[in-house]
């Protein structure tokens, strides 16, 4: 049979553990990132800050400069006008395109004070938004803990799960290897009607346990259908293999058996034993798929 359950535990566990080693990695990648944006909305916020009151600065002082100099053409004016009548004209135009320059240095104040008034709702906007990430960044920080413990308990229940699949790979084992002895017993023990009939009946009780667990994880519904399908054609080719050896059993009572019908009983003997090595991986998987699906 191609199917192999066992093999696909074992990447179904590997898969597991790489889930959750990339869970990590994704956590402490997502802290750092958050971390590195946070700093990254500081430092651009402080540059700009900075530039924003280096600028204002410079405009203050220009006004200064020109208030001073326009105080000192005043002067200046009035000490000129009475010794030189002809030149009053002349700097009332300068005075006049100073006060000109000053009109258009005052706007630009009264723009950079918008601005300045700007740069605070834009300060305030940047505040919050660091709120924000701050928040997330906690919210963040908050739900790694708990998938850290959450991961740390998927990794008990996952140790748990491996221990119940050897007690039952242990059990189903030990239910097999009796199988086999009783057949064997039954072959080299054949001193009677009675009492290869009575062992048969035996067996056949011992191995119908491996059926019962078939039936329970079918009634349970826990598998695909390309593994129920699996299962219900292992239940059939043993409910036939059985049948067989009934008859072979039967026929093993006659002193004329032939070599032939020997032979035959040990190739059903050898096909019940794959089959019930078979039936230990299916429960292996199963009882794997069972765990997952509780969690």
């Amino acid at each position: 049979m191609s199917f192999n359950a066992l093999d696909k535990l074992e990447y179904a566990n590997k898969e597991n553990e790489t889930y959750v080693s990339f869970v990590d990695y994704f956590n402490t990648e997502l802290t750092k990132k958050k971390t590195q944006e946070l700093r990254s909305i500081k430092e651009d916020f402080s540059v700009y800050i900075k530039l924003e009151e280096d600028k204002t600065k410079i405009l203050e002082g220009a006004q200064d400069t020109l208030k001073g100099k326009l105080r000192a053409l005043k002067y200046k004016v009035h000490e000129v006008k009475s010794q030189h009548e002809n030149e009053i004209e002349e700097f009332s135009k300068k005075i006049t395109l100073l006060a000109q320059d000053y009109e258009a240095i005052l706007k630009n104040v009264q723009d950079a004070n918008r601005e300045r008034l700007e740069i605070e709702s834009d300060r305030k906007t940047i505040a919050e938004k660091m709120e924000k990430v701050q928040k997330e960044l906690d919210a963040e920080t908050k739900r790694l803990q708990v998938t850290t413990r959450k991961n740390e308990s998927k990794k008990e229940e996952l140790k748990n799960c491996k221990l119940r699949q050897d007690e039952i790979l242990a059990e189903i084992e030990e239910k097999g290897t009796e199988l086999k002895e009783n057949f064997i017993t039954l072959k080299e023990e054949n001193k009677g009607a009675k009492a290869i009939k009575k062992k048969y009946y035996d067996t056949k009780l011992l191995s119908r346990s491996l059926v019962e667990q078939f039936n329970k994880l079918k009634e349970q519904n826990i598998w695909d259908i390309q593994e129920k399908e699996v299962i219900q054609q292992t239940i059939k080719e043993r409910e036939e293999l059985t049948a067989e050896l009934s008859q072979l059993i039967i026929a093993q009572l006659d002193p004329n058996v032939d070599e032939k019908t020997v032979n035959k009983l040990d190739e059903i003997m050898k096909e019940l034993d794959t089959i019930i090595e078979y039936g230990k991986n299916i429960c292996h998987h199963i009882h794997y798929l069972r765990q997952l699906k509780l969690k």
